[in-house]
């Protein structure tokens, strides 16, 4: 009888994880694929959104900035479009957090979504518009997903190598 197979795990396991392995490596399996896209769609937008605002002030070349309900057209030394970029910048910096398994990864993007929650419920009311921002369609489940995987991620030890299916028994 040929006993090189890997041990029995009883069903409902998930046999995509191994046990072993390091914690960065795990926080990144906890991150979901449409989380990992968006993420990594902020970090390439966000690396790019500074160069455009120092060429458009460097040029004078007025533009058009938008986001969360955030809307302003012309310079980009005004107020709103400097914070637009900031938003973008800062977007970019949490995803590399989420997306790299850093310890700060989860806290910093949950405090950006409330952020930017609050950002979009303001800009709806102020407006007048009272229309629903299609971004809070995004950013609700995405803060629920990352409350659901904060409570593992923050409780996770810093060693290299860890038995990670103890910890999520221990966290949930």
């Amino acid at each position: 009888m040929d006993t090189s197979h890997s041990p029995y795990l009883p069903p409902g396991s998930n046999l995509d994880i191994p046990l072993m392995q390091s914690t960065k490596q795990y926080r990144k399996n906890l991150v979901p694929k449409w989380i990992k896209f968006f993420g990594w769609l902020f970090i390439v937008v966000g690396s790019l959104v500074p160069f455009v605002g120092i060429f458009s002030a460097i040029s004078g070349i007025e533009g058009e900035f938008s986001f969360y309900g955030l809307q302003e057209k012309g310079s980009v030394l005004a107020f709103v479009p400097l914070l637009i970029i900031a938003l973008f910048v800062a977007h970019a910096i949490c995803a590399y957090g989420l997306l790299f398994g850093k310890s700060w990864g989860v806290i910093s993007c949950l405090t950006l979504a409330y952020i930017s929650t609050a950002i979009c419920i303001f800009t709806m009311f102020s407006v007048g518009s009272g229309s629903i921002r299609l971004e809070l369609l995004l950013l609700i489940p995405y803060i629920i997903k990352l409350h659901k995987i904060r409570k593992i991620w923050t409780s996770m030890p810093l060693d290299e190598t860890t038995n990670h299916e103890e910890i999520q028994k221990q966290s949930l």
